[in-house]
């Protein structure tokens, strides 16, 4: 019997390394994947100048992704700009000449 027991050893061995063999081989494509694309993608994007482009290169990303981050970024200062202002600045269009804060406030 201990040969059997020693045979039933080596196949789930053999059985784990093709496992991991399989599962290796799985990410290495995925990140070959990922690299291709992130390499075409950027020389596609080299020689253009554009706000979307250099945001896309310098991040990485699909101009359409870039698009997105820069519509968000720009509606964050859009809000941003309309909270710093009271309803009298935004009437007259005037800046305020300073803005008292109460930073003692228990929330």
């Amino acid at each position: 019997m201990p040969a059997a027991s020693a045979n039933c050893a080596w196949v789930k061995s053999a059985r784990l390394r093709s496992l991991r063999e399989a599962e290796v081989r799985e990410a290495l494509r995925a990140e070959l994947g990922r690299f291709v694309s992130s390499s075409w993608r950027r020389a596609q994007l080299g020689n253009k100048t554009d706000v979307i482009s250099q945001l896309a290169r310098e991040m990485d990303l699909s101009p359409k992704l870039a698009r997105q981050y820069a519509e968000i970024a720009r509606q964050q200062q859009g809000d941003e700009r309309d909270e710093e202002k009271s309803p009298e600045d935004k009437q007259t269009g005037k800046p305020p000449l300073f803005r008292l804060s109460n930073h003692h406030t228990e929330d």
